[in-house]
């Protein structure tokens, strides 16, 4: 009987829909790291336009986050602003800016190991987006621009990917960076 029970759970678990978390100076939530706890596998987060300073926002579930009106995601020069580390995370209308900058942990923007990241805008961060043992990452339609530093021993590069299987790269614009995508032991891969 147990087990038809726990069968009954996983099939209803299925076929629930997903739920939308709105986050907004306006809205009942107001932090997107607050969204991102009480939401489950499957949801959406709706980010209202504002500039949120959360510091390193961490994703351990399979969610989207979707940028109304490009919020801007501040790192204030301080933290990596998105760190992505669950299967099928879509990254969705942001604008995120300044990006922390440690040259041991290359932190950047976004760090991420399965995830889409589409139609964003990327600026002074030190790295863009560094993919790190990913796997089936998507990174399109975004604009990465970099005024961080005319010194490129001090600026990372848009996209950084590191020892990485099938990473789609395409229809990115990346200027004002060391690298615009620099790709080391990734296999399997699309960029264009």
């Amino acid at each position: 009987m147990k087990f038809v029970y726990a069968f009954f759970l996983l099939i209803v678990a299925q076929i629930l829909p997903a739920k939308t978390i709105v986050v907004g100076k306006n809205e009942a939530i107001k932090s997107i790291k607050k969204a991102i706890e009480i939401a489950q596998n499957g949801d959406v987060i709706l980010v209202k336009s504002g500039r949120y300073k959360e510091g390193n926002i961490s994703i351990e579930k399979s969610i989207s986050l979707i940028g109304e009106g490009y919020p801007i995601l501040d790192g204030q020069r301080k933290y990596e602003l998105l760190s992505l580390r669950a299967n099928k995370i879509v990254i969705k209308g942001f604008k995120i800016i300044d990006s922390g900058e440690d040259l041991i942990k290359n932190i950047g923007a976004v760090r991420l190991y399965d995830a889409k990241i589409e139609n964003n805008i990327f600026k002074d961060n030190y790295f863009g987006v560094y993919l790190q043992r990913g796997d089936r990452c998507h990174i399109n339609n975004n604009k990465f621009v970099s005024h961080r530093t005319t010194n490129q021993e001090k600026s990372g590069n848009g996209i950084h990917g590191w020892v990485t299987n099938q990473a789609w790269i395409t229809n990115n614009y990346i200027t004002g960076y060391k690298d615009g995508i620099y790709l080391e032991k990734v296999t399997n891969s699309f960029i264009y």
